[in-house]
């Protein structure tokens, strides 16, 4: 049982490395550039085998413990972990989607590329699987840095470079700082042997906001590439697999001004994505506003819910953003279906993993004061009501990209793609939503569900169709102010502010 878990784990770090590379050297000295997807198609379908079968192992391996002087002071550790390791499918879930669906675009396929992706995912793979501090510290700071590098390759939001370095630096300054407080309390890093003391949780908190996205502060940059979902994915990754460590650890729950602030601007991301009329900005909006409404998990502190909202938002986007993979009548239906899925999980349809996610958490805010907790809900609903607007208008919205006079005559092998990486995609949606007892807790999400979650769902879905369906009436009396409330929202000036203060204080 040792040697399979170990070969096992082995497989899942090294195989998107080998992958990528042989598939970047095919395309590179082959004239076969139709099949150069394939190394990289059959990877992907292995590493997502391997991350299925891991969660029936329990395995811990050392694989850092250089004697006699470590380089870090302490081992790195490798545990199995069932809820990081269910946010680790829906991650690897999203790499065979890219793998399958984009398998004919070449633009990013160079070795430098290659390598960076596949070190990235070994990333990823070692903070889902950490067991120590050191080692959940090494693997964020790797996500933060090759993430950063990979849009410098490719050549994007150079401009937003320095900025992002400076909160990505500033956020591991902060949650190390508060990790070595720990430790230097004599309290252990090893993660069953430790729990976090109030000093140290409030100082990982500002560290941990500093990775929100939170208006004005900070703000990813707009994605107008082909890809489903843009660079800056790997950053919120590892922050949900942070704090899904740190809440078993004893996080606690996030302090007022947290929750207040991070609910804010989902709020604010996503009413901006109602009323623009720009394809690109309402996907963006979408993307940033439900990934800090899967961070209000943090107010729950509920690892369980945390990684569904988590498994929600990564996969929810992907689907919601599916675009057609083949010119025939049967495609574009089927893409339509995948985007319609992919709503029903953003808005938290019941026995789906956003349910799961969504469960308790009106709850909870409602028992935070009367007043607080009165404007929370509000804005919470709000909120909900707007990611099924906006996710509505682009799953509806989206161009075919196709010529529907034109389309060719195609075997129906060519859905055979896009038909995978839709059931892939799928699968943890429904495992997961089904039987939320498989993320680590035996709880099930309905019976955290009260009449608050319930009655919110209802009215947000109401709210949120409605809006949709009435959009061009409300949209022509707004239509003059339109660009005036989204600066508003946006608080662009402020942002602007902030942002330049940032890029001169990051060139150093």
């Amino acid at each position: 049982m040792f040697y399979l878990s170990y070969a096992l784990l082995l497989g899942l770090l090294v195989l998107p490395v080998l992958g990528n590379l042989a598939s970047t050297l095919l395309w590179r000295y082959t004239g076969i550039r139709l099949i150069t997807w394939v190394p990289r198609g059959l990877s992907a379908g292995l590493v997502l085998t391997l991350a299925w079968v891991l969660r029936s192992q329990r395995f811990e391996h050392v694989i850092g413990g250089w004697q006699p002087v470590s380089l870090t002071g302490s081992p790195l550790i490798l545990a199995a972990n069932g809820a990081t390791n269910a946010l680790l499918i829906a991650w690897v879930s999203m790499q065979f989607y890219e793998a399958y669906v984009r398998r004919n675009d070449m633009q990013d396929w160079r070795l430098s590329n290659g390598i960076i992706v596949g070190a990235l995912h070994a990333a990823i793979v070692i903070t889902a699987f950490a067991q120590n501090v050191v080692t959940l510290l090494i693997g964020l700071g790797l996500i933060d840095l090759l993430t950063e590098l990979r849009a410098l390759q490719r050549q994007r939001h150079e401009g937003r470079m320095n900025t992002h370095l400076l909160f990505m630096a500033g956020s591991l300054v902060m949650l190390t700082t508060g990790l070595i407080l720990h430790a230097a309390q004599n309290n252990s890093v090893y993660f069953p042997l430790a729990h976090l003391s109030a000093p140290t949780t409030n100082i990982l908190f500002v560290g941990i906001a500093l990775r929100f996205w939170l208006l004005p502060f900070s703000a990813p940059v707009v994605s107008f590439a082909p890809t489903p979902l843009p660079d800056w994915i790997p950053h919120s990754v590892g922050t949900l697999l942070f704090i899904a460590h740190a809440n078993q650890l004893g996080l606690g729950a996030a302090p007022a001004w947290l929750t207040t602030v991070l609910i804010a601007s989902a709020l604010l991301s996503l009413v901006q994505g109602v009323i623009t009329q720009v394809p690109e900005r309402a996907r963006n909006a979408l993307l940033v506003g439900t990934f800090q409404l899967a961070c209000c998990g943090v107010i729950l502190h509920n690892t369980t819910s945390l990684v569904a909202a988590g498994i929600a938002w990564l996969l929810g986007n992907l689907l919601v953003n599916h675009r057609p993979t083949a010119n025939v009548p049967a495609a574009i239906r089927f893409s339509q279906i995948a985007r319609l899925f992919g709503v029903a999980c953003l808005a938290g349809l019941p026995f789906s993993v956003g349910f799961v996610g969504y469960a308790g958490l009106i709850e909870e805010v409602v028992r935070g004061g009367l007043l607080i907790g009165l404007l929370q809900l509000l804005a919470l609903v709000i909120a909900h009501a707007a990611v099924i607007t906006v996710a509505l208008r682009i799953a509806l919205n989206l161009p075919t990209e196709f010529d529907s006079e034109q389309q060719a005559v195609q075997p129906i092998v060519v859905l055979v793609p896009g038909l995978l990486a839709f059931l892939v995609s799928c699968i943890p949606i429904g495992v997961f939503g089904v039987a939320p007892a498989l993320l680590g807790e035996p709880s099930s999400a309905m019976s955290r569900a009260g009449v608050w979650t319930w009655a919110t769902w209802v009215i947000a879905l109401i709210a949120g169709t409605g809006l949709w369906w009435s959009e061009g009436r409300w949209l022509g009396l707004i239509a003059p102010q339109l660009d005036s409330l989204e600066s508003a929202l946006g608080l662009r000036w402020l942002q602007e502010i902030f942002l330049g203060a940032f890029e001169r204080l990051a060139r150093p």
